[in-house]
């Protein structure tokens, strides 16, 4: 997730370090995806397409949101009835929303501050690589470190994968692939999180 952060022309660079920095038998489990990987976005889809470094919106969450209070405002192929009743509505909403912003009221939620901390977190990272004190591998660490939450949501899908555990031998077998304990990860470069304070 951390490479759309960087450069579109060190984005090649960052994967093929994580590629070849991750251990062999991670790796054999996520063959299938690097080459996808390779395949779809450093090739067909080229980084310049999908690096959103320095940019303010890194998402199209605006645009998913509009969408999802469209269907909720008009419905699934509303009548022509209905939708010019809707869009009336809408009208008197946004009305509304105006004279609400010329009072100087909001009209929409603040950021969370963890949502706040996180961008200010990624701008500083930037700064931070800009001037060289972080190269790509420390900027994917740092990453790892203030994206964690996102991927955190992600371990709850581990569930739905062929995961076997024998707790007697502390053996992980994933897709057919045993692990190493993870003891033996923690020194690998790879695995590593850095902290940045700014005072």
């Amino acid at each position: 997730m951390a490479l759309a952060l960087l450069p579109h022309q060190d984005i090649p660079a960052g994967f093929d370090w994580l590629v070849t920095n991750s251990p062999a038998d991670i790796r054999r489990i996520f063959d299938p995806f690097i080459a996808y990987y390779r395949r779809q976005w450093l090739i067909r889809e080229t980084p310049a397409r999908y690096s959103v470094y320095n940019e303010k919106h890194r998402s199209n969450n605006y645009s998913e949101a509009s969408n999802r209070r469209n269907k909720l405002r008009f419905g699934i192929h509303p009548s022509i009835w209905t939708f010019t009743e809707k869009l009336r509505d809408l009208q008197a909403v946004t009305h509304l929303e105006l004279l609400s912003l010329f009072r100087g009221e909001p009209v929409i939620r603040e950021p969370r501050s963890q949502t706040l901390k996180r961008d200010e977190d990624i701008n500083n990272a930037w700064i931070l690589y800009e001037q060289n004190i972080l190269n790509i591998q420390s900027f994917l660490a740092y990453a790892s470190f203030f994206l964690k939450p996102a991927y955190q949501e992600e371990e709850q899908n581990l569930n739905n994968m062929d995961i076997v555990t024998d707790e007697e031998e502390d053996v992980l077998e994933v897709g057919g692939v045993i692990l190493q304990p993870p003891e033996y990860y923690y020194a690998m470069e790879v695995f590593h999180e850095i902290d940045v304070v700014f005072e």
